[in-house]
């Protein structure tokens, strides 16, 4: 029974501390594609407020007034502009740990998060479902390689000793 009781707490807080991170890591994404559009329209010369929570459209958003863009193309693709090298940090820092799959994640989550971008850039709404879906599906494979080498890593501890029983 008491061994039963150290596997449920350690798989208990092995589940809080992913919860945990990819709460955090996740919505640390969503702000940098926000301001990947703030800091381009910036650029273009364009007045800038960035919008976390908005009962408006349930969402967040970057609201610019602009004279002129001379490249609109640049300001809906700079939502991936924070986005890819915060998510290419975590597959180069952690070579060898789960949480490197939290750079897949990432990716999944700023490819979803800029269906709306998509849409606009191309006009068809087609790409909106394609960038949200593609954006799903490799979210969605990255949670599932971080949980697995996760648990992979603590039976490896168990093995060699490393986690009292």
């Amino acid at each position: 029974m008491a061994l039963l009781n150290k596997t449920a707490q350690a798989c208990l807080d092995v589940f809080i501390y992913l919860t945990i991170f990819t709460v955090v890591v996740l919505a640390t994404t969503i702000v940098l594609h926000e301001l990947g559009h703030f800091f381009v329209g910036i650029g273009e010369g364009c007045k800038a407020e960035i919008i976390l929570l908005s009962t408006e459209s349930a969402g967040t958003f970057t609201r610019l007034e602009c004279n002129f863009i001379s490249n609109p193309i640049l300001l809906y693709m700079s939502a991936f502009l924070l986005v890819i090298p915060f998510a290419l940090s975590f597959i180069l820092f952690f070579k060898d740990l789960p949480e490197r799959n939290f750079g897949i994640m990432i990716l999944g989550v700023g490819i979803f998060s800029a269906a709306h971008d998509m849409k606009i850039l191309t006009g068809l709404e087609a790409s909106s479902f394609m960038s949200f879906l593609a954006g799903i599906i490799i979210y969605t494979i990255g949670q599932f390689l971080l949980a697995e080498r996760a648990f992979v890593r603590f039976e490896e501890k168990i093995m060699r000793g490393e986690v009292e029983w």
